[in-house]
C-alpha cells in the first residue's frame, strides 16, 4: 500500500526573512565589489538617467530580467522554468538560510574591509617633467615615439618585484595598488586629470620610498632614476641634469 504523502512543511517566517536578507546582502556586496573591479558596468549605454540612479546596477538588473522573461516564456524551456522555481524555493528553506546567513556576513564584512582599505590606501602620482616630458610630447608623431623608446620600472619595496610600463604619452602615472583600484580611486577624485596612466603595484604604505627608473628600451641603459616618498602631491619625474639626459637620449633609438 502506498504511503500517504505528507503535507509540505510550512517554512517559518524567520527563515523567509533571514534568507531574503542574506540574498540582498550578498547581491549588495557583489555590486560594491564590481564597482571597483568592473567599473565598465557604469558606462553601459542605457540612455540618459539621473545621476542618482546607479547605472551599473540598473543595467545588470534590466539585462538579466529582460533575458529571463524572454527565455522563460518559451514553451521548450518549461523544464528550465520548473528547475529555476525549485531552486528559488530551496533558497528559502531552513537549511539554505543557515548557509546563506554566515556567507552573507563574511562577504559583507570582507567587502566593507576591501572597500574601506582601497579608499584609504596611499596612491602616488608620478608626473613627467623637464627634459623627460619633452621626449614624451607629441606621442606617436614624435621622432622617438615614447612607447617604443622608454621603459619605466617601479619598485615599491626592496622585497617586492619590479613593475614595468611603456609610456604612450606625457600623461601622469598612478601607482600604489591594483590597476582596478587605481582607476576606481581616480574616478572618485573630483580634481583628477582627465588623462592618466595606471600601473598596478603592491599596495603602498605611508613610509614607503618608491624607486623609479626610466630606461632606454633598445639598449637597456638607465636614463633617469629617482626615489619618491609617498605623498598626496604629484611627484615630478624630472632629470637633475637636462643636458646630461639629452646626451643619453642621443644614443637611445626606438626599438
Amino acid at each position: 500500500m502506498a504511503r500517504p504523502s505528507r503535507e509540505k512543511e510550512k517554512v517559518p517566517y524567520w527563515v523567509l526573512v533571514l534568507s531574503a536578507a542574506s540574498v540582498m546582502a550578498i547581491l549588495t556586496a557583489l555590486y560594491f565589489l564590481l564597482k571597483i573591479h568592473a567599473p565598465s558596468l557604469e558606462e553601459l549605454p542605457l540612455g540618459k538617467l539621473p545621476k542618482e540612479v546607479p547605472v551599473g546596477a540598473t543595467a545588470v538588473v534590466a539585462v538579466v530580467l529582460g533575458l529571463l522573461v524572454v527565455l522563460l516564456k518559451t514553451p521548450a524551456l518549461t523544464p528550465v522554468r520548473t528547475a529555476l522555481a525549485e531552486a528559488v524555493a530551496r533558497l528559502f528553506e531552513r537549511r539554505s538560510a543557515l548557509i546563506l546567513a554566515p556567507l552573507a556576513v563574511v562577504l559583507s564584512l570582507g567587502t566593507w574591509w576591501h572597500w574601506s582599505s582601497s579608499a584609504r590606501t596611499p596612491i602616488l602620482r608620478i608626473r613627467p617633467d623637464g627634459a623627460f616630458l619633452y621626449y614624451l610630447m607629441d606621442a606617436d608623431q614624435a621622432a622617438k615615439p615614447p612607447r617604443k623608446t622608454f621603459e619605466i620600472r617601479v619598485k615599491v619595496r626592496e622585497r617586492a618585484g619590479e613593475q614595468r610600463l611603456y609610456p604612450q604619452d606625457d600623461r601622469a602615472i598612478d601607482i600604489g595598488a591594483s590597476e582596478s583600484v587605481l582607476r576606481w580611486r581616480a574616478a572618485r577624485e573630483p580634481n583628477a586629470p582627465k588623462r592618466l596612466a595606471f600601473l598596478g603595484t603592491p599596495r603602498l604604505r605611508a613610509d614607503d620610498l618608491v624607486t623609479i627608473q626610466v630606461l632606454c628600451r633598445r639598449t637597456g641603459a638607465e636614463l633617469l632614476r629617482a626615489r619618491a616618498p609617498v605623498s598626496e602631491e604629484p611627484f615630478p619625474l624630472v632629470p637633475l641634469d637636462g643636458k646630461d639626459f639629452g646626451k643619453r637620449m642621443e644614443t637611445c633609438d626606438p626599438i
